[in-house]
């Protein structure tokens, strides 16, 4: 017998991106189905799990998974539909699970290079403190470890600010001076 059921939120991101899939295999893993499957449906909503086995594994892995699933996201916000038998392909449990560990994979992936985006931006707003530091000569910042200064940092918008009033300090010494020495004459 083979199939598939829906597992249904009635909001998204509830079982999509919280390992629900993973979660699923590792169950149809430990049971004696044949063949397997769980796939995030576009909708961001709802998982398809795809299954093959004789009909009481099938009903019971079903009934079980409804017990745990619910168990696992602390609340029944989540809706199982009937299992409706197909001729769908349903791919090996060896194929299914390697393809959720290269997706798991590329998503790490992405949260890594995003990770190294957010440390490159840091370490960018740490040396501009440096500089603003060393420019102002109170070398106060260079007293501090790498940690200390990150309380430093929520100044660094008033510092970037206090710095452009600084470049346009001397223009508007000029344009004073020029005043004063233009009204005493």
């Amino acid at each position: 017998m083979k199939g598939f059921f829906l597992i249904k939120a009635k909001e998204k991101k509830i079982i999509q991106d919280k390992g629900i899939r993973a979660f699923v295999l590792e169950k149809i893993l430990e049971s004696s189905l044949e063949k397997g499957s769980a796939i995030n449906l576009p909708d961001g909503k709802t998982v398809e799990v795809r299954l093959q086995g004789k009909k009481k594994s099938i009903e019971n892995f079903i009934e079980n998974l409804k017990k745990e699933l619910i168990q696992k996201l602390g609340n029944p916000t989540v809706l199982f539909s009937e299992f409706h038998e197909n001729e769908l392909e349903i791919p090996s449990l060896v194929r299914s699970s390697q393809a959720l560990v290269v997706g798991q994979l590329s998503k790490g992936i992405q949260v890594n290079l995003q990770i190294l985006n957010s440390f490159d931006k840091f370490n960018k707003k740490l040396n501009k403190l440096d500089e603003l530091d060393k420019l102002k000569g109170l070398n106060k910042l260079n007293k501090l470890s790498k940690l200390d200064k990150l309380d430093e940092l929520s100044k660094l918008d008033k510092l970037d600010d206090l710095g452009f009033k600084v470049d346009a300090l001397p223009k508007k010494i000029a344009e004073e001076l020029k005043k004063v020495l233009s009204s005493s004459n």
